[in-house]
């Protein structure tokens, strides 16, 4: 039984750890579709070729003004348009880490975020067009591999509801596992365009950007959930990557799900009365879960039926145990949820008796 529980419900981890960045596996795609549309806002269009030229000037203006190194903390506080994306590309590839802070958070958590993560440099509205005047000087060449795969991509900030918010250090190898996860899963899946509807403040965002954008989709970015009714192309095959929430307001309002061809929900449970009014024989439905401690997703489950709604099983790379008091439990028995596997991040920031 103890077999089965730590063997036999978990897949092997891998022997080695993800060795790449989610700079280089962008980087790659590039070279493989550079004339594709990788970023669409409103009625601004960027191929792959042109969004990877603007984070490079970005990357280089920021080489060249700031005495940064490896590691350092940026933090991205921006409206949701397309320099967003670029100014989170461009804030990797100077080797630095970002941090996102939310325009609309109130002053007292801005100012806690940005006093306890000690950033570098704080990119706002100002500094975004100071940036944006002086950057068409810089080269539009990639800078050289500045960071590795063992180094910090971002640091995403929990909610505090249960004490001060805590800055979760997210590598770029915990990502790139589970891109590689989700190439693997979503191998079949039909569809060419990703909404990007989720706040980079929240982990589901790590899907929605660097997944889409390692794989030559298209990320369709929009100001939030409310724009999908209006924004989903009855010409495009959609994954929306959304909380159940969403999904219950766009079927309230009667929403035609014809071109959503993936739907991932995450975040919150999924009331049975959701699941019951979805189609589930045209479009792919997934309940996700996992804390931003473990990444993004740490479990996995696909709905084909709606009586059945389960967080399914650990994803590659993903090993969960149910536990209690440090002991495992057998079969049936309530527990706490306990994951290891490469999504792991390093930590908490500054605490690291916590981590």
């Amino acid at each position: 039984e103890r077999e089965t529980l730590l063997h036999g419900f978990n897949s092997p981890l891998p022997d080695h750890a993800t060795d790449t960045t989610i700079v280089k596996l962008f980087e790659e795609q590039v070279v493989l579709s550079p004339d594709a549309i990788a970023l669409v806002f409103e009625d601004k269009h960027l191929t792959y070729k042109e969004l990877n030229e603007s984070s490079n000037r970005f990357a280089h203006y920021l080489r060249a003004n700031y005495e940064l190194k490896t590691e350092d903390l940026i933090g991205i506080q921006l409206e949701r348009e397309e320099q967003l994306i670029v100014s989170l590309l461009g804030v990797l590839k100077s080797g630095c880490a970002y941090v996102p802070i939310d325009p609309e958070y109130p002053a007292d958590r801005i100012d806690y975020i940005v006093e306890d993560s000690n950033c570098k440099l704080i990119i706002d509205k100002q500094e975004l067009q100071k940036i944006l005047s002086s950057g068409s000087t810089y080269a539009i060449s990639n800078p050289g591999p500045i960071s590795g795969s063992t180094h910090l991509s971002h640091i995403i900030y929990t909610s505090g509801s249960t004490g001060k918010p805590k800055g979760v250090m997210i590598e770029h190898r915990n990502v790139c596992s589970f891109i590689e996860w989700c190439r693997k899963e979503f191998k079949n899946s039909a569809f060419d365009t990703v909404l990007g509807v989720t706040s980079i403040c929240f982990d589901l965002s790590v899907y929605e950007i660097f997944y889409t954008l390692c794989i030559g989709k298209k990320l369709r970015l929009l100001p939030n959930a409310l724009s999908i009714s209006n924004s989903v192309k009855v010409t495009e095959q959609t994954l929306l990557n959304t909380v159940p929430s969403v999904v219950k307001m766009l079927l309230d309002t009667q929403f035609d799900f014809k071109s959503i061809s993936v739907l991932n929900m995450a975040g919150e449970p999924i009331p049975k009365t959701v699941i019951s009014r979805l189609n589930l024989k045209d479009i792919e439905v997934r309940n996700l879960y996992g804390p931003s401690e473990d990444t993004t997703y740490s479990t996995s489950y696909r709905i084909t039926d709606a009586s059945t709604v389960l967080i399914g099983k650990p994803i590659s790379g993903t090993q969960c145990y149910i536990l209690n008091k440090g002991q495992l439990v057998p079969v049936g028995v309530t527990g706490e949820i306990y994951l290891s596997g490469t999504g792991l991040s390093r930590g908490y920031l500054n605490n690291p008796i916590l981590s």
